[in-house]
């Protein structure tokens, strides 16, 4: 155990689990199942299905986007009303997540290649 310690002069400060797992030399293990049937389940369980063409979604690597790439799917209906109420041309929006600091960590772990 005397491996894991620091000597009594030293002073450190450890603002996060990795540098704590650095400092004492310690193998950092991996979040991602091993599993493979299991991991792809929990990735489209994560990402879900479009909402308007029912396709499973993709998530973008190194962003916090998770979208629609089906080329048939119009995306979500939006219309555009004059100040009277009237509608006047309906416009289709792309479909699209924006993931928050959590999830971004989690599809980072879910779709690392390990």
């Amino acid at each position: 155990m005397k491996n894991y310690r620091l000597d009594k002069g030293s002073k450190a400060h450890f603002s996060s689990l990795e540098e704590l797992a650095k400092g004492f030399n310690v193998k950092i293990v991996p979040k991602q199942t091993k599993d493979k049937l299991k991991l792809a389940k929990q990735r489209v369980n994560f990402v879900k299905h479009c909402k308007h063409c029912g396709i499973v979604m993709t998530y973008l690597s190194d962003s916090n986007l998770v979208v629609c790439k089906n080329s048939k799917c119009k995306g979500e209906p939006h219309e555009l009303k004059d100040r009277e109420g009237n509608v006047i041309d309906v416009i289709f929006k792309p479909v699209f997540r924006m993931l928050d600091d959590e999830g971004t960590m989690i599809a980072a772990n879910l779709f690392a290649e390990v």
